[in-house]
């Protein structure tokens, strides 16, 4: 094996690219494994730029790759890999199943269990990657329990017994996961035949695990293995006992360091650079990137820096919250519909949050989609003036004869060939292809089925599929709805919809969209993970805070820190290192690099940064480091412009002439004229919503009529206390309660 150390200031893939040995055209017999997949498009691309000429590509991996194709091609293995709504329904049934300490009728549910399954599956996937034995596990249970919650504790069986049990379980069921297919092919290594590859590549690899040292340890008894490491900060080759050549080269990066009051101020500074460098003639191409650490600072960016780019001139690649997107929104929307329902009634201020979401107010009527916002606006105005009905059920809105009435006005003028009838067909369509379909789910498949459909019945039928990145958020959101369609927990039932709003909520709060764009055209949009192993001349990294980068939150799991530091697992210091070790490739391979960070009351910079000015105060031996950091200050000017004034036409001064002066009316013109002429001649005034809560003034209005009602009859009495009739009051306010609110 030929191992050799490279500087951040050499091109890695290029590099690789000088190893390979292809027959002709031809590089198919050279294996390439990188730690993730993103350097593939690099490398092929390089390749293509250097012979000018169609080519065979190498095989390519990413290391997940690679274990993959070794479990299924290689070892024969065709085991189905789970996906983790179904890791966590086996622990589910383990959990439920079990005899030990779970007491009667003390299981968890499901949508519960959910997110503390997938804690516990992460931890069992890396004790098992680890090759952690049940027995090295069992003797730290006690400590385990330190860091579960009491009740959660009293109700869950030791980590231990759920390692044990479920590995078992899957191995049975012939199933694997992403740590079995690890462990198998490092303990089966040595029956793999990799000799058809002439060159195997192992590039830009930092630390191993237990099971990928296993493999590796194989890999470097092969004459055809050539391993690439990048120098950087925490690189400890001696760990792994490899003792590389150096192919160092000097040189460091110009920096520059931003300091912001927030978001807004790193993503107009960012846009002011790129500016400038187009006016100067600059080439901004995918040797630029703008690495975002926090996903929440895509859309400010896009929308206040790359608005001035067309769509060839970047490309966008990292991973973004589905929870974040409109139709997690309209989703959300239609969890709080159906889970406040009373009998077969809809809660009314959850229905018009519905029903006014873009996505179904704009769906089409005969192509068009004036009609259907008109028609829910229609209905918003009828019930917010009820604004004491709050429940109503769907027949209740589809048959009301104010809303057809109000319709039938508007939609005349609008589209005089179209009836009311058609209308009310319409929102009854809407309502059964929407709010009627998730109601009859039969059990999370079904569900799940039905959800979508929903949201393919929203992309034919609404603008939606016109939104701006509505494909990704709708095929990530189908991708997981039929993967829950189709898990192992897909045969569940509940008893009450909205449990199954419960748990395929907390499947989805934890996916992200991948967006993928052209990955090696343009300005590179990337995530800190996606810039791994790639050099760029121009960096633009923003979020450098405390939190961010690195994240000091600890890791989500169930092991403490000192559970995991006795078996050797890695810790948040681990992953500290690792991040920092990319971070510094990065940025020292560099032309420039543009350091972005927020100061405020809340956020602090990160300590990468800080280690770089610190390196700098050294080498210029300088105390103050506050002659490196741009403060980027900006601006907002509230201006009062003074409004038009109004003439006085004759219609406004026959108006005034037969208008009745109130004192509220008076005082409004006096404190602001223009308000008067909007309120009482334009009669336009404030739209009220309907509350979910009984407001003051409803409150002081039912007194005020129970108290009336009750008196009038007292007219003319001397009142003592015996005069009061409590069972005659009490009638009174039930009578004047049912009658503003309903009996329901």
């Amino acid at each position: 094996m030929k191992a050799i150390l490279i500087s951040p200031r050499i091109n890695l893939t290029e590099v690789v690219s000088q190893y390979l040995s292809p027959n002709g055209r031809d590089y198919s017999s050279n294996l390439v494994i990188f730690p993730g997949k993103r350097p593939a498009y690099f490398l092929r691309k390089f390749i293509a730029k250097k012979i000018k000429a169609s080519f065979i590509p190498p095989r390519i991996f990413s290391m997940d790759e690679f274990i993959d194709y070794l479990y299924e091609e290689e070892l024969g293995q065709r085991k189905r890999k789970l996906e983790p709504i179904d890791a966590v329904a086996i622990l589910y049934e383990i959990h439920k199943n079990s005899v030990h300490s779970l007491g009667e009728n003390s299981f968890f549910e499901p949508d519960t269990f959910f997110p503390l399954g997938l804690k516990i599956w992460s931890d069992l996937e890396e004790l098992y990657i680890e090759n952690v034995s049940p027995d090295q596990l069992r003797a730290t249970d006690h400590i385990t329990h330190e860091n579960i919650p009491a009740p959660t504790a009293q109700k869950l069986q030791s980590l231990s017994y759920f390692y044990q049990s479920f590995y078992q379980r899957i191995i049975e069921d012939s199933y694997s996961t992403r740590s079995l297919r690890y462990q198998e092919v490092a303990l089966k290594i040595d029956q793999v035949n990799l000799d058809h590859f002439c060159k195997i590549i192992l590039a830009g690899f930092f630390a191993f695990t237990r099971s990928e040292k296993k493999i590796f340890n194989f890999l470097k008894t092969k004459e055809q293995v050539v391993c690439i490491f990048q120098e950087g900060w925490g690189l400890n080759l001696e760990e792994i006992g490899i003792h590389p050549e150096k192919e160092l080269r000097p040189g460091k990066p110009t920096l520059y360091f931003y300091q912001s009051p927030d978001t807004h101020g790193q993503v107009l500074g960012v846009g002011n650079i790129l500016k400038e460098k187009i006016a100067q003639g600059e080439k901004l191409d995918e040797n630029t990137v703008i690495v975002l650490p926090a996903a929440e600072t895509l859309f400010p960016l896009y929308h206040h820096t790359l608005n001035f780019l067309n769509s060839e001139q970047y490309n966008i690649s990292l991973g973004y919250p589905l929870l974040r997107t409109p139709l997690f929104s309209l989703f959300n929307n239609l969890m709080n519909l159906i889970t406040s329902r009373e009998e077969d009634c809809l809660y009314v201020p959850y229905y018009l949050e519905f029903v006014l979401h873009p996505y179904i107010k704009n769906i089409y009527f005969d192509n068009q989609t004036e009609i259907t916002r008109v028609l829910f606006h229609t209905v918003e105005e009828v019930l917010r003036e009820r604004r004491t009905k709050r429940f109503m059920n769907l027949s209740e809105i589809e048959q009301d004869e104010q809303i057809i009435t109000l319709v039938r006005e508007k939609i005349r003028k609008l589209a005089p060939e179209v009836s009311p009838e058609e209308i009310i067909t319409h929102l009854k369509s809407i309502h059964e292809h929407t709010i009627k379909k998730i109601l009859a789910s039969k059990n999370v498949g079904d569900f799940a089925t039905q959800l979508k459909e929903v949201v393919e019945y929203i992309y034919r039928k609404s603008t939606a599929r016109l939104h701006p990145f509505f494909y990704p958020y709708s095929e990530s959101f189908l991708t997981e709805l039929d993967l829950i369609s189709r898990s192992l927990m897909r045969e569940i039932k509940f008893e009450e919809v909205g449990t199954y709003f419960k748990l395929v909520k907390k499947v989805l709060a934890s996916t992200y969209i991948p967006f993928t764009g052209t990955p090696i055209r343009g300005i590179q949009v990337l995530g800190m993970l996606e810039t791994r192993n790639l050099k760029f001349d121009k960096v633009f990294f923003l979020d450098l805070n405390e939190g961010i980068i690195p994240e000091i939150k600890k890791e989500e799991t169930l092991l403490p820190f000192k559970v995991r530091k006795i078996l050797g697992l890695p810790t948040y210091f681990d992953r500290e290192r690792l991040m920092g070790y990319y971070f510094d490739i990065l940025i020292q391979g560099a032309q420039e690099a543009h350091l972005f960070y927020i100061e405020n009351s809340e956020k602090e910079r990160s300590r990468f940064i800080e280690r770089l000015i610190w390196e700098r105060q050294k080498e210029e031996k300088r105390m103050d480091d506050q002659t490196y950091i741009k403060k980027i200050q900006y601006q907002v000017t509230l201006q009062e412009k003074r409004p038009l004034p109004i003439n006085k036409t004759e219609e406004i001064v026959r108006f005034l002439k037969d208008f009745s002066f109130s004192a509220s009316s008076l005082d409004t013109y006096l404190n602001c004229p223009l308000k008067f002429y909007y309120k009482y001649v334009l009669g336009l005034t404030e739209k009220e919503g309907v509350s979910e809560e009984l407001e003051q003034e409803e409150i002081g209005l039912l007194v005020h009529q129970v108290l009336f009602d009750y008196f009038r009859g007292k007219i003319g009495q001397i009142l003592t206390p015996k005069s009061l009739n409590l069972c005659e009051l009490e009638k009174i306010i039930d009578y004047r309660f049912e009658e503003q609110y309903g009996k329901e």
